[in-house]
């Protein structure tokens, strides 16, 4: 495994917030576990509303999954007319 260049830390520490790290690995012409291994190693973390953020719309994404699932459970209303 090549060395980082202090262009790809540079690049990594600029985008690691903003785009997603398989967009980066690819970018570098690295792995995306070789990417987050360096990003974890340089301590870089991201900022925490961020990640509440995520976990946030994560938590909704789950619910309307359960709730579509609960739904397909129920008996289908016939149409009238």
């Amino acid at each position: 495994m090549k060395a980082w260049s202090q262009g790809e830390i540079e690049f990594i520490e600029a985008n690691y917030e903003k785009i997603p790290i398989t967009v980066i690995a690819e970018k570098l012409g690295r792995t995306p576990v070789q990417t987050r291994r360096e990003i974890l190693k340089l301590g870089l973390k991201k900022k925490a509303e961020h990640t509440s953020e995520y976990y946030h719309k994560r938590k909704l994404i789950r619910q309307l999954l359960n709730m579509v699932r609960q739904s397909a459970n129920m008996p289908l209303l016939k149409a009238e007319g």
